[in-house]
């Protein structure tokens, strides 16, 4: 209450009546009176407009007010993980307002970490970069607090624009700052798990994706535990542990939370679905899945040109190569030229036709050096075993021995998690 006396006596030197107050705050002099006096508990929104409204500028934060404040800083960060953005939202203006009238950089420092987490849920991508660009000024002179948020923030980023290599490194950071600052989590270790999958890395994903999933267990995360299971199963799937795999994504259809998430993550499961069945050999399956994943694809643009690359997948590895070629150029048309996905695509289209001397200097003189500059292995592996497959049936064995001895050393750099 120290602050409210401060800002009480700054109101009667300039005599603003109740009535004033009331009026141009919108709530009744009953309530400001309790406020005023501590009969109630001091609403942070009462507190930032009545500030706002003396234009009080020299009364700072109070030691036990920012400790407060940082208390309910994680709690909005919490909001927005779980996608309750609307919340958030509301949040957000006097969270800020807060964050300017404080004079401890260390706070000021934290709500701007979280504000770019912030922006980038909600999609405001220009005031991310601009926010992303401050925040990296000023890293040097960070706490490991302040470290270990932000280095999550650089990873997420970084893996947004499929800079992998980046990613991963400053999600080992974060972890070890993590870890002596007691503030690692679920969220953290299915971040990682994530950035791991991209990259092919399936043994290690599964080691940060059962802690992420033990840890959301444990404090009741069941909305993130789904989605959990849903990279777990990829990487159980690409071991070999199709069955487990299977089991996991079914018992997360079942789930009510994502039943209500219907446009969502139901699409990205009947994918995955569709993905173990066609390991296990299962074509038809595998298509009636992907094919029902499409069903609950709303207005996402991205989710349906994925799924047309899977399907593109299932159909060639169904050897109907002329409609699995059509879907991989229907996402070709999609995406920009440049990206990783438009890689990808065309890595996939490619390899269908390797008598083509053209395809041939695409996958060695284009794919290749991208998907190693992005480390996105996975398909690296795809294009090293197509072109194997390719020379020793066109009877040209050392390039045949080239790119299996390529196959084999990069199969062991992901089966022993080497991220050098």
């Amino acid at each position: 209450m120290e602050l409210m006396h401060k800002l009480v006596a700054i109101k009667k030197k300039r005599n603003l009546s109740m009535e004033d107050i009331a009026s141009k705050m919108n709530y009744s002099k009953k309530y400001i009176q309790q406020m005023e006096k501590g009969a109630k508990p001091l609403s942070k929104e009462f507190f930032v407009k009545y500030r706002e409204l003396l234009n009080a500028t020299d009364v700072p934060l109070t030691l036990d007010e920012e400790t407060q404040y940082k208390k309910a800083l994680y709690r909005w960060m919490d909001a927005f993980l779980l996608n309750e953005l609307e919340k958030a939202s509301e949040q957000y203006p006097w969270l800020k307002k807060c964050a300017e009238l404080t004079i401890n950089t260390d706070i000021k420092n934290l709500f701007h970490i979280f504000e770019a987490a912030f922006f980038r849920k909600t999609n405001n991508d220009e005031a991310l970069e601009a926010s992303m660009s401050n925040l990296a000024k000023k890293a040097d002179g960070f706490t490991p607090e302040q470290s270990h948020w932000y280095n999550r923030q650089v990873a997420i980023y970084a893996m947004k624009n499929f800079q992998y290599r980046e990613a991963i490194q400053a999600f080992l950071q974060a972890e070890e700052q993590g870890e002596k600052e007691k503030l690692n989590d679920y969220a953290l270790f299915y971040n990682i798990g994530h950035c791991l999958t991209d990259m092919g890395f399936a043994h290690k994903a599964i080691y940060y994706l059962e802690k992420a999933r033990a840890d959301a267990i444990n404090r009741h995360q069941t909305k993130h535990n789904e989605y959990i299971k849903y990279f777990l199963a990829e990487n159980y799937n690409e071991v070999g542990r199709s069955q487990e795999a299977l089991m996991l994504l079914e018992s997360c259809l079942q789930n009510e939370q994502v039943k209500k998430d219907a446009s969502t993550i139901v699409a990205l499961i009947y994918r995955r679905i569709a993905m173990v069945y066609l390991k296990m050999g299962d074509f038809q399956k595998s298509l009636e899945c992907i094919n029902e994943s499409f069903n609950h694809i709303t207005i996402d643009k991205s989710a349906y040109e994925i799924n047309l690359y899977f399907k593109a997948v299932i159909l060639i590895a169904q050897n109907k190569i002329n409609e699995g070629i059509v879907c991989v150029q229907k996402c070709i048309e999609m995406e920009n030229e440049g990206t990783l996905h438009y890689v990808i695509y065309n890595t996939l289209l490619h390899s269908t036709s390797l008598r083509r001397a053209e395809s041939l200097n695409y996958l060695e003189n284009v794919a290749i050096p991208e998907l190693i500059k992005h480390q996105h292995y996975i398909t690296l592996m795809d294009c090293y075993q197509k072109l194997s497959m390719h020379f020793k049936n066109s009877k040209k064995i050392k390039m045949a021995y080239k790119y299996s001895e390529l196959t084999f050393k990069l199969s062991e750099k992901l089966r022993k998690g080497d991220l050098s």
